[in-house]
């Protein structure tokens, strides 16, 4: 593939034909904003390229995944702009989390970066990890089912779980309550 080691600016370029940026290599910043393409554009759909992280790649990869999602959106493929949706959303979540070590950061004052940081890992554990972007429903369903389970099991343990008056500590009982309490029904 190409290897690009300088700065490369892509910024308001026209791409008329194909593009594809699967095997390239940036070694230095790479800008996309505003740049337009007339057919399909394609980038690594996950958070490495060649093995590296997107976030010790300053500016490459939230630019370079919105121009992709942008162009994929362009020409109707919604699939494909959804993967570069969630590696967009996937470069922009970690170049917080090590900004700490990035030059490009130094400037910041420490809380500013330890308030990054901490955005970063809240991102990734909560907006990734559970809900995927809003680009993975069967995450969020299955964190939801993880939520009601949990709960269940914990009222499974308390000896003071009713319900119409019958207090029998059974999991049938504590799932309901936590299905109830979770969908907000609130009848029991």
């Amino acid at each position: 593939g190409t290897q690009f080691n300088n700065e490369v600016n892509f910024s308001s370029a026209t791409f008329r034909r194909s593009a594809t940026f699967e095997n390239c290599r940036f070694n230095g910043r790479a800008s996309f904003s505003g740049a337009r393409a007339a057919e399909i554009v394609e980038f690594p759909k996950h958070e490495r390229i060649n093995g590296e992280r997107v976030s010790s790649l300053p500016g490459q990869g939230v630019t370079a995944y919105r121009f992709a999602k942008q162009a994929s959106m362009n020409i109707g493929d919604s699939i494909a702009a959804s993967d570069y949706h969630y590696a967009e959303r996937c470069a922009a979540e970690a170049g917080k989390r090590t900004c700490w070590y990035e030059p490009a950061y130094g400037h910041l004052p420490k809380f500013e970066r330890t308030k990054l940081v901490t955005e970063g890992w809240f991102e990734f554990f909560v907006m990734r990890l559970f809900f995927g972007y809003g680009e993975k429903p069967l995450r969020v369903v299955l964190a939801s089912l993880s939520v009601i389970l949990i709960f269940a099991f914990c009222y499974w343990n308390m000896p003071t779980v009713c319900i119409k008056e019958v207090c029998e500590p059974s999991f049938i009982n504590s799932l309901f309550i936590s299905t109830s309490t979770f969908t907000t029904l609130g009848y029991y």
